[in-house]
């Protein structure tokens, strides 16, 4: 019982070891130089500006752009670009892209690794990418999203545009759109932009490039778009990336249904005034475009901004950061990587045709590229011929083993029916494209196979007359002839079959393809529903914060109303109360002067008095008592409190004067 439990616990911890993730590796970091050295037999260092040093590549067509020769894949990092070109590896995967105004692009370092760094637009009918500017700073908070072309300011030039049919080629720059129609193409489209972090990678969060839906643009491509493992190489070794001429190529490889990348930490530099020094030229900063230079009429490029701003509904990097990956966006992705499985479609390094010279040579104008061609049909009994283009599809050489019904042969004839759909026209040199490499078709070694004998045969026995060599012969021809009936019926129902089989899936493919419609119709449904109703929302709270506005203003209003009155209130009080003492002022003034007149007249009227004579002292009589007259009573005084008269002592003393006259007139 004790060895039971014993075995137990050791499978339990066996079985944990097992299933427990492996803890992300750090990667191998390598310095700027690196950079420098690969970089510089393909092209110049320049000093531009404000941007410091920058690489521009050398010996390109005119109308080269970045992001053009290679292929979009789809990994755990979302949109992977696939570059034919050998330094396609650094420049498409670490730092920027800017334009300048003579139509070529200069390459601006940076330090983290990202699948692609662009901008996506998209229609019903177009897809578009757009290499970002260095003012695309890499925030992992924030990431890139919608606002890309408000926030940068991308004009129609920095944008490749082709048919979402033709974005499964091989060779995308044979199906890039003239540069001259982006501007009608920009107005029906909008942008998708979504670079954010994948934190559910094996190896750590991985910069997760979004744009299309992967479901929507493989229907629609005309070649299926390969869905692959990414896997990021963690033992970084320079040399392993040099080609045959001693120059760095720095590409990813497809190996089963795995994409390969390097990947490594790039270390900034100690010294950049180093490197600043080994520029081979200096470029002024203003000779940097952002894509508008094809637009001439400024109506038009505001018209244009206006747009790209409404499209944005407002949206900055601040209140909209980039949407995290959920699980959808993983589910096409294969779970593990398998060096020996077959690529999820003809979209994997060995079955799509490169360009001899990326970058060189004339552009097919309109024209999707298709090189697969089938290599004629041998006759029995010959050697395999060597076609000029690989073929994408299960095709087989004809052998002496292998005559034409048998099952090989159906098998070559319908890899044929599929290839010769996406065949270029007949006599074009290379399948019509100068820029493909031809290569050797690897022949059919297997031993020939005998003819299968029929069941319950009997053979017949050898005889030496005329007449049983020809019933031999007969009877030999009448076993062939119903051999070959029922190989004939065999292979009709194995056709069948597969006719059934090959429905079955289509049927299915439909369905599922409905339902996915369907399911993306409900969630853009949602969408426009979740985005009305917080429209709906933000109208309300607006209108409710304007309506608190207007009543907190017009508080302010009465306020400042009551205020004003009662300012004026006061005003006139103090003017009534200065109106009233000038008044009374005046009449005291008044009073006074009549006072003054009056005494003036009494004194001019009174006669002088004159000296009295010395008479001897003489008895006098008792005067008699007169009465006097009542004396006036004081009036009141009035009601509008005014003082007395400045008057009011000299009238008692004119009483009194009065008296003195009447004494006088006795005397007298």
């Amino acid at each position: 019982m004790k060895t039971f439990r014993l075995f137990l616990v050791l499978a339990a911890l066996l079985f944990a070891g097992v299933m427990a993730p492996a803890p992300a590796r750090a990667r191998d970091a390598v310095s700027f130089d690196f950079f420098y050295d690969s970089l510089a037999p393909y092209g110049e260092w320049v000093q531009i500006g404000d941007y410091g040093l920058c690489w521009r590549p050398t010996g390109m067509d005119p109308d080269w752009t970045p992001y053009s020769d290679g292929y979009w894949a789809y990994t755990d990092a979302g949109w992977t670009w696939v570059s034919y070109e050998e330094f396609g590896g650094i420049v498409y995967h670490y730092g920027r892209w800017i334009r300048l105004d003579d139509d070529s692009w200069c390459w601006t370092p940076d330090y983290e690794w990202g699948p692609a760094w662009v901008s996506w637009r998209s229609s019903d009918d177009y897809v578009g990418w757009a290499p970002l500017p260095p003012e695309a700073h890499w925030r992992p908070e924030v990431g890139i999203s919608v606002w890309a072309d408000r926030e940068y300011d991308l004009g129609p030039g920095y944008y490749s545009f082709c048919r979402v049919h033709d974005f499964g080629a091989p060779v995308l720059r044979g199906v890039i759109l003239n540069r001259r129609e982006n501007v009608t193409i920009i107005r029906s489209t909008v942008n998708i932009t979504n670079i954010t972090y994948n934190r559910t990678y094996v190896d750590g969060p991985i910069i997760f490039n979004g744009g299309p839906n992967f479901a929507v643009v493989n229907r629609v491509s005309a070649r299926p778009i390969p869905a692959l493992k990414l896997v990021q190489e963690q033992d970084f070794e320079p040399g392993r990336h040099r080609g045959a001429n001693g120059r760095v190529a720095f590409q990813s490889q497809t190996v089963g249904n795995q994409l390969i990348v390097a990947a490594p930490r790039v270390l900034r530099p100690t010294d950049p005034g180093e490197f600043r020094s080994r520029a081979k030229r200096i470029l002024p900063g203003d000779s940097v475009t952002r894509g508008w230079g094809g637009v001439k009429d400024p109506a038009v490029q505001k018209e244009l901004r206006q747009e790209m701003g409404r499209q944005a509904k407002g949206l900055t990097p601040t209140t909209a950061p980039a949407r995290a990956v959920v699980a959808t966006d993983l589910k096409v992705v294969p779970v593990k990587a398998d060096p020996t499985a077959t690529p999820a479609s003809a979209a994997s390094a060995e079955h799509r045709d490169r360009p001899d010279r990326p970058g060189k040579g004339p552009r097919p104008e309109g024209v999707v590229v298709q090189p697969n061609i089938n290599p004629p049909t041998n006759p029995p009994g010959s050697l395999p011929a060597t076609p000029s283009v690989k073929p994408a599809g299960p095709v087989t050489t004809t052998t002496p083993g292998n005559p034409p019904g048998s099952p090989n042969s159906v098998a070559r004839e319908r890899g044929r029916d599929r290839n010769d759909r996406n065949a270029t026209p007949p006599g074009a040199p290379n399948g019509g494209n100068p820029n493909l490499k031809p290569f050797t078709a690897v022949p059919d070694t297997r031993p020939p196979q005998n003819p299968p004998t029929a069941t319950g045969a009997t053979p017949m026995p050898r005889t030496t007359s005329t007449d049983d060599n020809n019933a031999a012969k007969d009877r030999a021809a009448e076993q062939a002839r119903i051999r070959g009936e029922q190989q004939q019926r065999m292979e009709q129902q194995r056709i069948d079959q597969q006719r059934q089989a090959d429905t079955a899936v289509k049927q299915k493919q439909a369905d599922a393809a409905g339902k996915q419609k369907q399911a993306d119709m409900a969630a853009e449904q949602q969408r426009q529903v979740s985005a009305q109703q917080e429209a709906a929302r933000g109208r309300a709270e607006d209108q409710r914060r304007r309506e608190a506005a207007d009543q907190q203003r017009q508080q302010q209003q009465q306020i400042q109303v009551q205020q004003q009155q009662q300012q004026l209130r006061q005003q006139q009080l103090q003017q009534q109360q200065e109106q009233q003492q000038r008044a009374m002022d005046a009449r005291r003034a008044q009073d006074a002067a009549r006072e003054r007149a009056r005494d003036q007249a009494e004194s001019q009227q009174r006669p002088p008095q004159q000296p009295q004579r010395q008479l001897p002292p003489q008895p006098q009589p008792q005067p008699q008592q007169r009465q006097l007259p009542p004396q006036p009573q004081p009036q009141p005084q009035q009601q509008n409190n005014q003082p007395p008269r400045p008057g009011g002592g000299q009238q008692h003393s004119k009483g009194g004067s009065d008296k003195d006259k009447d004494k006088d007139k006795d005397r007298n």
